[in-house]
């Protein structure tokens, strides 16, 4: 059987279900067997596993900066010699990562192609995160050198966001005819419309409260700073609803910044930080809730980038009615469809008067969803987004293959 490598570093959810979903597919459309060769903190351990995908799994340290700066050239080193043991693969397949080199080299020497996935600008980045060690900065300062030589070497680019692409086409110089832009998707196999009220029964929600929700890897533009400043407006119409903050974050410190925040404001009894959760449970607490919140906020890096969380795309698979933050990369379609609240970002009134329209009406959050259902089937399965990555990809291979000839 044909093989490809298929090469990460998972940390979050998003990391996780972007790449196990695009390699599942490409082992079950392609008729292939993927090598899936990755850095996880659990050595992969809460991740799933699929027909036709080989995991090869290499743990790091994502706590501690010395630590994982050790193991993360470990990981370089022991995974690319994993690739060169792997016989004549059809292609290579990155997420780029931090020190990130093992693929690419790799591929050189086998004379094999090389696609790499882009999912954020690490200098845009920089310009807004906080480092808890100076090793953590001037990785990503490397690291943004390593992403500038990939972007360039790469056969071909996968992006989600077209902000991205304008990206690399005028600060970094990339020629347009490699960037291939794919937006996320989300698993029809966990994320489905469910029952409202058993779902709260199953994880122990109120089955009386309004329930308004928000999912992620929280981080410094994540804007949950405005939601926590919403909730005390909604609250003085509806006294006993609650906020989950179904998530984490790698910054210890801004979790408990917004914990003080919600003590600040006495709004213990109305919000709820779950921590992370496992994956499969995000479902169930998606369903459980009234509305779901995308608050990404305004910073120039976010308008820039045209973000699209994946998140978005799992409210919308369970039908759920959302309210996300411009400029994102979905919000015209969102629009066209009518299928949620598209508002600007960093305004906790605007988003509160929101949440509380879609609370009066129930007429018109049923309605949100339902569209949003149907707009996540037509454009946003991972299904759709492993095919135009395909289709890309063998375009590319066929065309070697010709100019070789």
């Amino acid at each position: 059987m044909k093989k490809a490598i298929y090469l990460a570093v998972l940390g979050g959810f998003g990391d996780v279900t972007h790449s196990t979903q695009i390699a599942r597919r490409f082992a079950r459309d392609l008729n292939i067997e993927v090598i899936f060769i990755a850095a996880h903190p659990k050595k992969g351990g809460d991740v799933p596993s699929y027909d036709g995908v080989v995991y090869k799994w290499y743990p790091y340290d994502e706590i501690n900066a010395l630590k994982y700066l050790i193991t993360r050239i470990l990981f370089e080193i022991q995974s690319f010699f994993s690739c060169l043991s792997v016989k004549n693969p059809l292609f290579f397949y990155e997420r780029h990562r931090a020190l990130g080199f093992s693929g690419y080299f790799a591929s050189k020497i086998l004379k094999k192609p090389y696609f790499l996935e882009v999912n954020t600008i690490i200098e845009l980045d920089m310009e807004i995160e906080t480092f808890s060690s100076r090793i953590f900065y001037y990785m990503n300062k490397l690291n943004c050198k390593c992403q500038r030589f990939f972007m360039k070497t790469a056969d071909l680019l996968f992006t989600p966001t077209n902000g991205i692409k304008q990206i690399m086409i005028e600060r970094y110089d990339v020629n347009s005819d490699k960037i291939v832009v794919v937006p996320n998707g989300a698993d029809s196999d966990i994320f489905y419309p469910m029952d409202k009220s058993k779902m709260r029964k199953d994880i122990g929600l109120p089955l009386e409260k309004k329930i308004v929700i928000l999912v992620g890897g929280f981080k410094k533009w994540h804007g949950i700073d405005t939601l926590i400043e919403a909730v005390p407006l909604v609250v003085k119409k509806y006294v006993d609803i609650l906020f989950l903050l179904v998530g984490s974050s790698k910054n210890p410190a801004l979790v408990a910044e917004l914990k003080d925040k919600v003590k600040e404001l006495k709004l213990e009894k109305n919000v709820l930080l779950t921590g992370q959760i496992p994956y499969d449970q995000v479902p169930k607490y998606v369903n459980a809730s009234d509305v779901a919140v995308c608050n990404i906020s305004g910073h120039e890096r976010n308008r820039k980038i045209t973000f699209t969380a994946l998140k978005m795309m799992e409210y919308m698979a369970c039908g759920k009615a959302m309210i996300v933050t411009t400029p994102c990369a979905v919000d015209v379609k969102i629009r066209e469809y009518n299928a949620g609240g598209v508002i600007e970002p960093d305004d906790a009134t605007i988003l509160a008067n929101s949440i509380l329209k879609l609370l009066d009406n129930e007429d018109l959050n049923l309605k949100y969803g339902k569209n949003a259902l149907e707009l996540y089937k037509k454009h946003y399965t991972w299904d759709a987004a492993a095919k135009k990555t395909e289709d890309e990809i063998f375009k590319m291979i066929d065309m070697k293959m010709v100019s070789r000839k």
